[in-house]
């Protein structure tokens, strides 16, 4: 007798690997290397680029933001109190 399990989660997708051919030369192999290193170095640069400008618009904002002003009902209070 087989009891009725749940049913398990399936996987969803492929994984993202690269796929090499089986008679690759070492000089294809290099570059395929090299290419890989050149895209990895291009998108950290991008992505220090948005961080470094991230980090100057926030210190923009500091830097400008507007005192707060104060009511007029605020400054009769203490006009009366005096």
């Amino acid at each position: 007798m087989k009891q009725n399990s749940p049913l398990s989660p399936k996987r969803q997708g492929k994984r993202q690997i690269e796929r090499l051919p089986f008679a690759l030369t070492s000089d294809q192999y290099v570059e395929r290397i090299k290419a890989k290193q050149l895209k990895k170095i291009e998108e950290e640069a991008t992505k220090e680029e948005r961080k470094r400008l991230r980090e100057e618009k926030k210190k923009g904002k500091e830097n400008s933001i507007p005192k707060k002003k104060i009511k007029k009902k605020v400054m009769e209070k203490q006009n009366k109190d005096n």
